[in-house]
């Protein structure tokens, strides 16, 4: 008696399993939708509701042989009895189509797809665009409007856009969708010939606003330069900037900028001597500067700035070979050196710098590839270090370390192309900027005519949270004019930026002592 009792219970169990498995599965197999629908790039508005599907055509378009593309969650689509494949099974479109979709569970639901041919008089732009930059278009007016990144150089923009006439002209020229250029300057009209040869014109402007903007500073202070180093002071507005060279002679003359007066005051020399190519960042209100190369070699001295008592005071040197060309940033207690070039090539070697012991820890290797002339910066409680070269390749790589746990971690590239001695600004509590830079001649880009590099004046914003790229507002006024490499740069609030001096590529008259703010 207890066997054939236990023998019913595993009989109940097994039951109540596949039943919950039947139920389960049900579940899942009565999906039939279709999820997207188009033909020949025009995209079907779903109703989902009433399981119905529109496309609109430009008028003249032949309907009676037309291939869907499309997504469906059921396991088959039909029209009448022939199976649809996306992509590749024609229909005849002069009326309605209905689409029978099949769920697993054999239950099925019909979407009625109607395509709708504009009529001869149809003359509208329905969409229009630059770039990534969507127009507005206002029918009623008959005008676009499209608002490009600040300092875009308008002259050569190419637009993307739909038509239901015929054919678009500006003046004489006729418009190819994504190849013809046009100077926006000012406003352009784009002439649309409907099928009847009736015409419509559309006013384009192009507005560029976006992504906040520079405003030009007082000039720096010192002559004209590259290759020098700055930080900002957040506690009192002011910034730092200083050594660098000209391509013949090195500088050691120091700056500070005030950024309420708008001015610059030439503070104590560097004591270190003259150099280019060092690092620099501020802990408190504390300014360091080391490493670098001047006529004799590389460096790997380290000094304090007390921009109160205007001195420098040696501190203990870098823990690492002598070197230039490294990468250096700070949080609010340490600050950290690491990659550049030394006397046996590049490195990828990290250190952590305690101005309360004045002493220096090895921290874990940079795990991209040894490089020199990258970027680096901090934000809230992390560093990151990306682009730069290794002599023979450049790159576009982006790493954040965490000091805390002493580790690093790959993120998302560079928003940019790949490039060498770019700049980066940061403000600790707010996201990052990298921007500017080159790559020499033969090295991915062709030369300008009186070049010998190709500079890059696009700037970018880094995002931690979302660990994404954006860019921004080009430098200096200017997609063209503000082409710039080496140049040095600093933050002293999370809406004040500043970018000045460098090297625009030129062989010859390249170096500048301009100074920029960036307001986001």
């Amino acid at each position: 008696m207890k066997q054939k009792l236990w023998l019913v219970w595993v009989m109940v169990l097994i039951a109540s399993f596949m039943l919950s498995a039947c139920s389960s599965s049900d579940d899942e197999s009565s999906a039939k939708a279709i999820t997207a629908y188009s033909i020949t790039g025009a995209t079907g508005v779903i109703n989902e509701s009433a399981k119905t599907i529109t496309v609109n055509m430009p008028f003249g378009t032949s309907v009676t042989s037309m291939v869907a593309t499309f997504t469906t969650t059921g396991r088959k689509v039909e029209v009448g009895s022939v199976i649809q494949v996306s992509g590749t099974t024609p229909n005849n479109f002069t009326s309605p189509v209905g689409y029978k979709v099949t769920a697993e569970d054999g239950s099925s639901v019909t979407y009625t797809v109607t395509v709708i041919v504009a009529p001869s008089t149809a003359k509208a732009i329905t969409n229009f665009s630059i770039g990534s930059n969507d127009g507005v278009i206002n029918e009623t007016a008959k005008t676009i409007a499209v608002n490009v990144l600040w300092g875009k150089d308008l002259s050569e923009l190419v637009a993307t856009f739909s038509t239901t006439g015929t054919g678009v002209k500006v003046g004489t020229e006729t418009q190819t969708s994504g190849t013809t250029a046009n100077n926006f300057s000012s406003p352009v009209v784009y002439t649309v010939t409907a099928a009847d040869a009736s015409t419509q014109n559309y006013t384009v402007t192009v507005t560029a606003d976006l992504g906040g903007s520079w405003t030009k500073q007082a000039d720096f202070g010192g002559t004209a330069r590259e290759e020098a180093v700055g930080f900002g002071v957040l506690s009192t507005g002011k910034g730092y900037m200083g050594t660098g060279w000209n391509g013949t002679v090195y500088y050691k003359d120091f700056w500070e900028y005030d950024s309420a007066a708008n001015t610059w005051t030439q503070k104590a020399d560097f004591t270190g001597g003259e150099r280019k190519s060092a690092v620099a960042f501020a802990i408190g209100t504390k300014g360091y500067v080391g490493t670098g190369e001047d006529s004799t070699g590389f460096k790997n001295d380290f000094w304090e700035f007390d921009s109160a008592a205007n001195t420098w005071t040696q501190k203990a040197d870098f823990a690492g070979t002598a070197r230039t060309e490294a990468v250096g940033f700070s949080s609010k207690t340490k600050g950290y050196l690491g990659t550049g070039e030394d006397a046996t090539g590049y490195t990828k070697d990290f250190y952590e710098y305690d101005p309360a012991t004045d002493a220096w820890a090895k921290k874990a290797d940079f795990i991209g590839v040894a490089r020199a002339a990258a970027v680096g910066l901090f934000i809230s409680d992390k560093g990151y270090i990306g682009t730069g070269t290794d002599g023979t390749s450049y790159y576009k790589d982006f790493y954040e370390y965490n000091p805390a746990k002493n580790e690093w971690a790959r993120k998302a590239d560079f928003g940019g192309t790949a490039r060498m001695s770019a700049i980066a600004l940061y403000c600790l509590c707010s996201n990052g900027y990298v921007g500017l830079g080159y790559v020499p001649c033969t090295k991915c880009e062709p030369c300008p005519c009186g070049s010998d590099g190709y500079c890059y004046s696009d700037f970018w914003e880094y995002d931690s949270a979302s660990d994404k790229w954006t860019q921004k507002a080009y430098f200096d006024g200017g997609e063209i004019a503000g082409k710039r490499a080496r140049a040095v740069g600093f933050s002293i609030s999370v809406d004040k930026h500043f970018v000045g001096t460098g090297w625009d590529c030129k062989t010859t008259n390249g170096y500048y002592k301009d100074f920029w703010k960036y307001t986001p």
